[in-house]
This record gives C-alpha cells, sequence and structure tokens, in this order.
C-alpha cells in the first residue's frame, strides 16, 4: 500500500509483514516474543524520514511511542518491551499527559536497560513537556538491541496524572 508523502513522492507500506519479528523458541505469552522491529519496516521508517522536509519536520518523522494508559502511579518499567536492532539517536522527546498533575509534577525516566538515558518533569498543572534541544544534543544514542524502558518516579500529590504517553522522535 502506497503511503504519499506529497503528491509526487510515494513509498511503499510494507502491510504484509509483521511490525516484529518472533523470536524462535520464545514461550507463547512471554515478553521475549516478539524482539526486534522486523527489517521490512525499518526500511519503511527510514525512507520516510528521508522523504520528510522541514516542512514536515514533525509530521512524517517516524517516532517511538511509550505510553501509560490511566490513572498513574509510581512504578518502574511501566510500557511494553521495545527494542530495535539499530543504534537509535531520538532528535526530539516530547511528554504528555490527558489530565495534568495537580499538587506535585510528574518525573520520569527514560532508560537505555538499566541506564538513565533522560528525564522529564510534566510541571504540576501543565499537560506537556518537551525535552530541551540541548538535552537530546547532549543525550548518547541507544545502542542496538537495548530495552527502551519508562519510570514514573513521581506524580502530582491531589492527583497524579493520566494516560502518560512519551514520544520519542527519531
Amino acid at each position: 500500500m502506497p503511503f504519499n508523502i506529497r503528491r509526487s513522492q510515494q513509498i511503499q507500506v510494507p502491510v504484509r509483514s509483521p511490525l516484529f519479528d518472533e523470536v524462535e523458541g520464545a514461550s507463547e505469552g512471554s515478553r521475549e516474543r516478539f524482539a526486534p522491529l522486523n527489517r521490512n519496516w525499518i526500511q519503511f521508517f527510514t525512507a520516510l524520514a528521508s522523504k520528510a522536509t522541514s516542512a514536515d519536520e514533525n509530521r512524517y518523522r517516524p517516532v517511538i511511542v511509550l505510553s501509560v494508559n490511566g490513572t498513574l502511579g509510581i512504578g518502574s518499567d511501566l510500557t511494553p518491551r521495545l527494542r530495535f536492532p539499530l543504534d537509535i539517536k531520538p532528535t526530539g522527546v516530547l511528554a504528555e499527559v490527558k489530565q495534568a498533575p495537580v499538587g506535585d509534577s510528574i518525573v520520569l525516566k527514560i532508560l537505555s536497560n538499566e541506564t538513565l538515558w533522560m528525564q522529564l518533569s510534566i510541571p504540576d498543572g501543565q499537560t506537556s513537556v518537551s525535552a530541551a534541544p540541548q538535552e537530546v544534543e547532549d543525550a548518547r544514542p541507544i545502542p542496538a538491541g537495548n530495552n527502551i524502558r519508562l519510570d514514573v518516579v513521581q506524580v502530582g500529590t491531589t492527583f497524579p496524572g493520566a494516560d502518560l504517553v512519551v514520544l520519542l522522535y527519531t
């Protein structure tokens, strides 16, 4: 199925390919059953990124999505396992909630395996925060095969906040 970037440009969406490759020998229902992103999809996302213009910068860039549904609470490794067969160097990071925290900020940690990659704070009464450009520039690439994890280490005290999504633009 073609995906239109502009009227004059098309790339093929690999709809018949699974998004993730199955791991041989993994047990049914295990977290390790689905491993790295399928190479057809990596090629699709790479082609998509290469065709985006500056006007399309955020509109068509590939995005890694980490989400936590419902009312937030403090916790570790709150999103499904996510790892890629290639090094990833995000170019932007956005954290957003549907319902703002009240009484204190939400503090998030994005980890590459067990190593802190970036920490963000959604202020009390606000619904989003973007990482500063220099903070993103200074962050090291996430190595191939590393798990990308999300920890929530602080929430609002009167209302913790709800429906969190973290976008890592690549």
